[in-house]
């Protein structure tokens, strides 16, 4: 079935019918645009610890009810790799902006490259939204949402809101015609011409809803 980001954000995680947590993020390869996995927050207001599931685990998306159901234990859950341990790209400049400011604190304003950690394909939906998309000639819009076959985990496109305001029109770019993204441009370079992605296929959200 095909569902938005935006759809399932949020949602309670389930685990033998008992609530166990909140979807808060999803993360992907930015080469094969799937979706490597679901972040899950569970835990106390206090500590909140995100922590990483499979899509595959995932066993039944209900939208009405706002639940992922997770063919996991609570214990299989807590088991489940941080999200630290994988970090996505923003996590990844956030640490090492955090390394920098340390470093700078220490010596004075010396500053030294300390190489990234992590996979630098690995990324975020919450962290891209937003993002600038640059067509070939000029910025076109900005990342508003993304369009997902639940069934593979593929993001079958990309929503892109053409204006400023909330009520502009948005229209569907599929990932093929990306060239790259580039974080500390907070942008998306697209093989396309401006006119061309104002063109293309709009997104209508009510053509997007999961019925369970």
């Amino acid at each position: 079935m095909i569902i938005t980001a935006n759809q399932i954000y949020g949602a309670t995680a389930i685990c033998n019918k008992v609530p166990r947590g909140k979807l808060v993020d999803l993360l992907f390869d930015d080469r094969s645009w799937t979706i490597s996995y679901v972040v899950i927050r569970i835990g106390s207001w206090h500590t909140r610890p995100q922590v990483l599931v499979r899509p595959r685990d995932i066993t039944d998306i209900n939208l009405a009810s706002r639940r992922v159901c997770l063919g996991l234990s609570e214990s299989q859950l807590k088991a489940a790799p941080s999200l630290e341990s994988n970090p996505p790209v923003a996590l990844q400049k956030y640490r090492e902006s955090q390394r920098y400011l340390a470093w700078d604190a220490y010596w004075g304003g010396v500053f030294r490259k300390i190489p990234d950690d992590g996979d630098p394909h690995l990324r975020n939906t919450r962290a891209v939204t937003g993002h600038h998309m640059f067509g070939l000639d000029s910025d076109a819009g900005r990342v508003d949402n993304f369009v997902i076959d639940d069934s593979m985990w593929q993001i079958r496109y990309l929503v892109v809101r053409i204006g400023k305001h909330r009520d502009a029109k948005r229209v569907m770019i599929e990932p093929r015609w990306v060239d790259s993204i580039v974080w500390e441009e907070r942008g998306i370079h697209l093989h396309l011409s401006k006119t061309d992605i104002e063109h293309c296929g709009e997104f209508i959200p009510k053509q997007f809803v999961k019925r369970s």
